[in-house]
């Protein structure tokens, strides 16, 4: 599924907020990626340059080409499919969706949107051990992750701007999770 309100989000980035997504972009770079499995395809740097281009997604072409390097850098975009380096992108794309920089915030919820909706684990990865030696549940992990944005989602939605109609549907999702 494509999120076609990625084109009509408008960008408005005021000092603080470069500073907050600066220290994001930090965070980013300095994150353990390859402590996670990941698509083959994926380089050392996939990750962080996904990530990043999600956070500099500010017109409806960068947005675009930030959704389709992200979901491509997680897993299989066609194949509907993600791996476990899908877990520690979570908290930027949480901390992204409040951004007052309605670019990077739609981007990172039409992301959480098509992931929640349409995509399954990569077959062999359902399960994995992660980097603290705890067995984890790929698919439970992820989608409860994106349950407890349920707030955050509704507060945006609340706000009646570009966003509100993306955080909208991605609760009426969350809604349809049976618990």
């Amino acid at each position: 599924m494509i999120c076609s309100d990625l084109t009509n989000a408008a960008s408005a980035r005021s000092r603080h907020e470069h500073s907050s997504m600066k220290a994001i972009q930090r965070r980013i770079i300095a994150t353990p990626w390859a402590s996670y499995a990941q698509p083959e395809w994926n380089g050392p740097n996939t990750m962080v340059e996904a990530l990043l281009t999600v956070c500099d997604a500010t017109n409806p072409g960068t947005r675009k080409t930030a959704y389709d390097k992200l979901l491509y850098a997680v897993g299989n975009n066609h194949a509907g499919t993600y791996y476990p380096v899908l877990l520690p992108a979570m908290p930027f794309l949480g901390e992204l969706i409040e951004s007052e920089d309605t670019g990077p915030a739609a981007t990172a919820l039409c992301i959480l949107d098509d992931l929640f909706a349409s995509f399954h684990p990569e077959p062999g990865h359902e399960e994995f051990t992660d980097p603290a030696g705890q067995r984890v549940a790929l698919e439970k992990t992820f989608r409860a992750t994106v349950v407890n944005l349920r707030p955050i989602l509704e507060l945006i939605a609340s706000k009646g701007d570009a966003n509100s109609k993306l955080a909208e549907g991605l609760i009426d999702l969350i809604m349809d999770e049976p618990s």
